[in-house]
Formats: structure tokens, sequence, C-alpha cells
């Protein structure tokens, strides 16, 4: 059994003998002796326990849940309790930083999410993940929307604040996403309408534009490249303007993560103009393309920390052209856009350094000459290419004539959808003279319905047509 004493200075303490014989001290302190006579009842259970290897009663477990941590160190150091300290959970800045580590995120992307980071925390304060509740989820998606942020910018945050809990609840910190069972509507719908700028005004823009700002609108606006990151890292080496097709070597910081660290893009006649106009006469293959030596210097965030905006406005407003909101965005958008009328998609994308689901959501934008082309091209003919009305020979054949376009030719040069009986001219074949007059006939038959259209190609003397029967 344990004994307990007190020193000269009033000081308590209890001492016992192990089972190795020696003896032990735990100092209790200045206290009373009921409160003394407690402890030593308490820890007198501890010692049996310890030797019998059996646990203590629940009086004894209470108490021990009451002391003071310098009581519990002391009576670990004794080997009478063993101290089982848990660790906190993390924070939700700690979990920030595990999201932030991945290395399929880039500089820029880490700087946005920094920022949503710090006004996160600010609204819930750094608490542990465990206590995140829901009710914090609908406190901080209110927060957000009171500081006048986009329903868009709210619902990319809160998506954000998702992914960061889904840490620990993966890590088993947590059981349960308090974000899960958030409720709002803040998905991105429609774009808003983007503006396309012309060629003409294009060439409005780099009348005014000085040197290397003339040659950032050039590059975004007829080769489609992201500005600033893209525009300036081009090298005068990564322009091959000799070769037979023409292009540039793009290095593209913004797809590096994803495996696309570069990509090809073609140099249009007018681009080429332009880079030779723009091109030194001793330049070095290691010199840049866009001569802004301030704007590469590293920054806190990558090129997401890169101001070439304002410049470019201020140069805009003062030359009378007026401010153009997101110029580059735009002149890339528009490039883009003229790409699509006369290539397919998927070159494009490819281009442009994007996916085609990206080209068609942010990208492409619809014009006033679409809307002219489409209201138009039901009434009016190609200039430069006509073709003349499929017809039957008296067998039945379907025949037809396709030629360039000639007043003097006197065959029918129109498209018709044959629905019912219709007299049309037939070309018989008389040697190698198509335009035999006496071998030209009228005959009414008796059509089904063609159910493709002709197509309306150049040098092509006979096409048939598809007519379902």
């Amino acid at each position: 059994m344990a004994s307990l004493s007190k020193n000269p200075q009033d000081m308590w303490r209890i001492q016992w003998k192990s089972s190795a014989g020696k003896r032990l001290t735990l100092w209790l302190g200045k206290a009373s002796t009921r409160d003394a006579n407690a402890t030593l009842r308490h820890v007198d259970e501890l010692i049996e326990a310890s030797k019998s290897h059996r646990g203590c009663s629940r009086e004894t477990v209470a108490w021990l849940e009451g002391c003071s941590a310098g009581l519990l160190k002391r009576l670990c150091k004794a080997g009478l309790v063993e101290l089982k300290i848990s660790k906190p959970k993390p924070t939700f800045s700690d979990l920030a930083q595990v999201y932030q580590a991945r290395g399929d995120i880039g500089d820029s992307t880490k700087s946005i999410r920094r920022y949503w980071e710090s006004s996160i925390v600010t609204i819930l304060g750094n608490k542990p993940s465990d206590q995140i509740t829901p009710d914090d989820a609908e406190l901080l998606r209110d927060a957000l929307l009171q500081k006048g942020l986009k329903k868009v910018t709210v619902g990319r945050m809160l998506r954000f604040a998702r992914q960061v809990l889904e840490i620990a609840v993966s890590k088993k910190h947590i059981t349960e996403n308090p974000m899960a069972g958030l409720k709002h509507n803040f998905r991105e719908g429609k774009a808003a309408p983007r503006e396309y700028i012309c060629p003409n005004r294009v060439e409005e823009i780099l009348r005014v534009m000085p040197g290397p700002w003339r040659m950032m609108t050039a590059l975004a606006r007829f080769a489609g490249l992201r500005s600033p990151s893209e525009s300036l890292l081009l090298r005068w080496s990564d322009v091959y303007l000799d070769e037979k097709c023409p292009y540039l070597h793009v290095t593209s910081p913004k797809t590096a993560s994803q495996g696309k660290a570069w990509r090809n893009v073609p140099i249009s006649p007018r681009l080429a103009e332009i880079l030779r106009e723009g091109k030194p006469g001793e330049v070095k293959p290691s010199d840049f393309v866009v001569d802004l030596p301030a704007y590469r210097k590293p920054r806190k965030g990558g090129w997401h920390g890169v101001n070439t905006r304002q410049q470019y406005n201020k140069i805009l407003v003062k030359s009378g052209i007026g401010l153009i909101k997101n110029a580059f965005k735009v002149f890339r958008s528009s490039c883009v856009t003229d790409w699509a009328r006369d290539h397919a998609v998927h070159v494009v994308a490819a281009w442009a350094g994007h996916t085609v689901g990206v080209a068609g959501k942010h990208y492409l934008t619809l014009t006033d000459s679409d809307w002219v082309k489409a209201t138009s091209s039901a009434t009016t003919l190609s200039s430069s290419v006509t073709s003349t009305v499929l017809g039957v020979s008296p067998t039945g054949q379907a025949v037809g004539n396709f030629r360039s376009g000639n007043p003097e030719d006197t065959r029918t040069s129109v498209t018709q959808k044959v629905t019912q009986k219709v007299t049309y001219p037939v070309q018989e074949m008389v040697g190698n003279n198509r335009n035999n007059a006496e071998g030209q006939k009228s005959q009414v038959v008796n059509l089904p319905e063609v159910t493709d259209t002709c197509l309306i190609l150049p040098d092509i003397s006979i096409y048939p047509a598809r007519i379902r029967t």
C-alpha cells in the first residue's frame, strides 16, 4: 500500500514500492488533507490495478478525467497510467494545403484557390474539420452572396470547399462531408454573349499600337495565342516563316500539367506580314517575339499575377478606339471563330490548345455575318459554280451535268427538289459534244420524292441522283 506524508514545507507526497522494490514518490504539492486522502485512495487503486493488470473503478476513471495535466504527467512518469495524446483534427487551411500540393494544378489556379481559401477561413474561422457543420456550409453560402460575388463564382468556391473537406473524409478525420448536402443553384449556365472583333477593327487597333503591343495583338487575334502567358514566351526560334506551311511552335504553361506543354499553330498571311515587319534586323533565336521583359518577371501566382490589360486599355482609350473588356480573350475567341468557319472543329481545338467542348462553351462566337449568311444563302447561288437540274433519260437513268458558270450555257442551272411531274431538259451524250443542241429533249416523267439534295461540285461532268424507290 501507498503512504501519505507531508514535508516541513507542507507539501504532500505519496510513496510506495514498485514490483521491482524501488521506492517511488508522487508529489501532490500543497492541498487540503481531504483532497490528499482522496488522491491517496485513487493512487492506491491505480497501483493495485497496474500490478494485477485489471481495470479501475468508474470513480477512479472519473477522477483521472478531472486531474490536471501536471498530475497526469507525474502519474504517467510513475508508470500508473498511459497517456494517449490524440492529435487535433486538421483545420480547413491544413486540408487546403494538401489540396494545393496536387501536381495537376497550375500556378495560376493555385493563386486563385489561395484567395478562395482566405475568404472561406475569414467567414468560418480556421476550425478543425470535425467542427465544421452543415449549418456552417449554409452560412458560407449566404455570406459569399452578401459579398456581391457572382453566383457562378460562389458556386465554384462552394465546390472548392467541398473538395477540400472530401480530403478529410478520405483520411478518416470525419465520417461525412458537411458540404455534401448543401443546396444551391449556382451551376454554370448559358455563357454571356461574347464580343467579336472583325478584321477591319483589328487593323484599326494595330495602327495605334506600339511595336510590342502590336505584336501581342496580332498573335492573339490571328494565331489564337493566350496572352500574356503564351505570347510572352514565344521566341523567334519558335517562328517558322520559311516553311512550306508556316507555323508557330507555342509553349503553353496552362496545359503543361495535362501533358500538352506545346502545340503548333499555323501562320496566316496577315500574321506573316506583321512578323516580318516586326522582326529586328539582327535577332538571336533565343530573343522573344514580344519585347516586354518587365511582364516576364516571376510573380507570385504565376501568370495570373501579370497585368497587361491595364496598360493595353490605356493605349486603347488614349487612341480614341475605346475600352475593350478582356481584349486578349476577345481576340483569341474571334480567331477561333474565324478558324471554325473554314476548318473542322477538332482541327480548331488542336490549334487553339483546348478541347472541342471548351471551344463551343467559351470561344465560338455567333456573329452578325452568320445571320446574314443564313438568311440569304437559301435564295442566293454561288457566283463561281452552277449546276444543271438532275434529269431522267427515256430509259429511266438519272443524269446531270455540272459546269462552271457560263452565261451562254442554255441548260437549266437551278437545283430543285422533285416532288411531282416536272418537265426536265435531258442531255443525251452524242460523242464528246456535250453542247449538241440536237441531243436535247424534254420529257414528262413521274418521279418519287428526291430525299437528298445534289452537291454542287466543279469539274464533274455527270453526277447520279439518289432517288428513293
